[in-house]
């Protein structure tokens, strides 16, 4: 388990991911249907991948 040090709220270093063309199309038209931005949704993802490790 990843502990939340005192006084943060859980945000820590920030992460970088790679990702191909056609997933950041798709990231993009699914942002566009939800009223997002495909960054949204990359961040949203990438909490919940993180909420399943810890």
């Amino acid at each position: 388990m990843l502990p939340i040090l005192p006084g943060q709220e859980g945000g820590g270093k920030p992460v970088q991911c790679y990702i191909t063309e056609s997933a950041k199309k798709r990231l993009k038209n699914k942002g566009a249907r939800l009223d997002q931005t495909g960054s949204d949704l990359a961040r949203r993802a990438t909490r919940m991948l993180t909420r399943r490790v810890e």
